[in-house]
């Protein structure tokens, strides 16, 4: 057995935890489809697909990381996974699709890794917590309609080499990474305004995001203080 095929575990109501073993490599489509009571689940790194709606209305976990050879986030993957707080996305994902995240009221924060090319329509719809989105690409996906309808968001977090004015619609607001933090494909927040981005380097090192705008602040700061000094001297 290599796959978990549709409606395997689907509406197993008192599924709270479950282990998938190393060999399977696709979870197919509804496989968990609402087990409202599973609250963890651990995938192994040999998965490289999860079908539509596979842990749709699954309202009791709290986190997921998909593994590093998955390359979609197929529609209504996660569809109201309403008590989802943090999604680990790797480097290998290239796409999001339709309704992958919506309704996932929980989710206050989603850094989107610079693989992804496309998201769908809808993708967060209606992820009434969502407040902070961080693009580490450097050009604009395509994307859908209606992608953040219904978040409370106001601008999308991009880096400095990022080269739209927007981003899927929305105002971007730059952020320069002072480290860079490795060893594996991933970027994952570690805590308000660090995260973590392996990818090529040898040596472990901290992500710090932090706003140009502050910078640039503080760099005004230090100049004034500077020339206040030099003219008391």
């Amino acid at each position: 057995v290599t796959s978990i095929g549709r409606f395997a575990f689907s509406q197993c109501s008192s599924l709270t935890s479950i282990t998938i073993p190393n060999k399977i490599t696709a979870i197919c489509d509804y496989a968990f489809y609402n087990c409202s009571s599973l609250t963890s689940i651990t995938m192994p790194n040999n998965v490289t697909s999860i079908g539509s709606n596979a842990f749709s209305y699954c309202s009791s976990f709290t986190s997921i990381t998909i593994p590093n050879k998955v390359t979609a986030i197929s529609d209504h993957t996660f569809y109201q996974c309403s008590s989802l707080t943090s999604i680990t996305i790797p480097n290998s994902v290239t796409s999001i699709e339709s309704n992958a995240f919506s309704y996932c009221s929980s989710l206050t924060s989603i850094t989107i890794p610079n693989s992804v090319t496309s998201i769908g329509s809808n993708a967060f719809f209606n992820c009434s917590s969502l407040i902070k989105v961080n693009y580490l690409g450097q050009y604009e996906p395509r994307f859908g309609p209606n992608i953040f309808a219904y978040c409370p968001l106001s601008f999308v977090n991009v880096l400095e080499n990022y080269t739209g004015n927007t981003f899927c619609g929305y105002s971007v607001h730059f952020i320069t990474p002072s480290y860079i933090f490795t060893k594996s494909d991933y970027f994952t927040q570690t805590n308000h305004d660090s995260f973590s981005y392996s990818n090529k380097f040898s040596s472990s090192e901290m992500v710090d995001i932090q706003s140009t705008s502050d910078q640039r602040s503080k760099n005004k700061i230090i100049m004034i203080v500077c020339v206040s000094i030099g003219l008391l001297i």
